[in-house]
């Protein structure tokens, strides 16, 4: 017989059940699941609704506003508003919800003292109780940050040492274990073991401790900058989710093309070169031979040109030429005599939120990061141009101290967008 509280069972760590037991005795138990696939899924849950909810009633709610005398009724409401929110999270998250419900009755057993402030300290001990789904997974991506971002062709150790670099006070926790006696009842003790554990980032902490001694990895995908479980021990940077009716293995390829390209100014002259030659072999043959400009080509020239360019780029790909040979070779017309295509080599950026995750596990970019306004003055005394404000969205911000740190998908959004019909309308 259970006592009321949080459970995880598990025989050799390579799955485990989530035992829940409520104040009535009531046991309700998760279905078996590997550790690695249980925090990946914690990782996506989506929290934003159930997050508004909370915001608005610290914000907004009469009960917390500066004032002298503390209604009971706004006691009340509070409390009935606070209970109906875990309903937002009970459908994805059934462990937070009954571990938010198992707080927030604690609260509600703390004797009244006949203090002023009992009740404004009881609704920041439900606030606290409501905030735990939400700090535990901030927690557990911050860990994830440290230890599994970036770092795809890390072994497990050097994840391990990782986190624990950066978290040391992790590693300080202990769990209460006892064996569970066999069902056939020749032993007195099984070799099923069942763990006792005091709040939700607990449960997730004993989860990565067990996830560490797997042989499953967790990566990140470069493309969606989401985790999953690879399915071989090859290095793999993109997961089967799917956008747009395309998965990331097929979108992840072509996004870093697209971005290489942009980085490359001899890619970006072989794009525009490749388009131009073709609108004009199209013209060409169009217009039959009444047509005559520097720059025509007919359909055979520019089969010729296309297999001399199909095979310069792949050597330049390949290393065998340098991008100045690359382009003398391409560009036949000598549309691009000072051209220079060395790569750019603009700055991708520091990683400071990755350096602002490992310093405070409790970093949370929601909170953290805000629209900053800034004045802009000019240096010449007359003030011209005159001041002018810009705001930095918080957004921005983030992407700022993120870096190149971040998603294909997010990367790719940041290029001009592609103007297709602007190039085939380029002679």
């Amino acid at each position: 017989m259970h006592s009321r509280g949080l459970y995880l069972q598990t025989e050799d760590e390579s799955t485990v059940e989530i035992l829940m037991v409520d104040i009535e005795g009531k046991e309700n138990k998760t279905e078996p699941v590997s550790p690695s696939d249980d925090l990946v899924r914690v990782l996506e849950y989506d929290y934003s609704e159930y997050r508004s909810g909370i915001r608005k009633l610290r914000d907004e709610h009469p009960l917390l506003e500066e004032s002298m005398d503390v209604s009971s009724l706004d006691y009340e409401d509070f409390l009935a508003a606070a209970f109906e929110l875990p309903e937002r999270i009970k459908e994805f998250d059934p462990v937070g919800y009954f571990v938010v419900l198992s707080r927030l009755a604690s609260v509600l057993r703390i004797p009244d003292d006949n203090c002023a402030s009992f009740l404004l300290n009881n609704a920041q001990r439900i606030l606290h109780a409501l905030e735990e789904p939400l700090l535990t997974q901030i927690r557990l991506r911050n860990i994830f940050e440290v230890g599994f971002a970036d770092m795809e062709r890390a072994t497990q150790r050097e994840r391990y040492a990782a986190v624990r670099e950066a978290y040391p006070q992790l590693f300080q926790h202990y769990f209460l274990v006892r064996y569970l006696p066999t069902e056939e009842g020749d032993m007195p003790f099984g070799k099923r073991k069942e763990y006792v554990v005091q709040s939700l980032f607990e449960l997730r902490l004993l989860e990565l401790d067990m996830y560490f001694r797997q042989p499953k990895r967790i990566a990140r995908c470069l493309h969606c900058w989401n985790y999953f479980i690879p399915r071989t021990n090859r290095e793999t940077l993109y997961c089967d989710r799917v956008f747009d009716g395309r998965d990331c293995k097929t979108l992840g390829p072509l996004a870093q093309r697209r971005i290489d390209q942009h980085n490359d100014n001899a890619l970006a002259v072989f794009e525009m070169l490749r388009h131009r030659m073709a609108s004009r072999a199209e013209r060409f043959r169009d217009g039959g031979e009444d047509m005559t400009t520097d720059f025509a080509i007919d359909t055979i020239a520019y089969g010729e040109w296309s297999d001399l360019v199909r095979r310069a780029r792949m050597e330049y790909l390949d290393g065998k030429i340098t991008a100045e040979e690359f382009i003398k070779t391409i560009d036949i017309y000598g549309e691009f005599p000072d051209f220079y295509s060395q790569k750019n080599d603009a700055p991708m950026g520091e990683n400071i939120y990755k350096q602002r995750v490992a310093n405070d596990i409790d970093f949370d970019s929601e909170q953290r990061y805000f629209p900053i306004q800034t004045l802009i003055l000019s240096e010449d005394p007359d003030q011209n141009p005159p001041p002018e404000w810009t705001i930095t969205s918080a957004a921005a911000w983030q992407k700022r101290e993120q870096g190149g740190s971040r998603s294909l998908m997010d990367l790719e959004s940041d290029l001009p967008e592609k103007d297709d019909k602007r190039r085939r309308k380029t002679k």
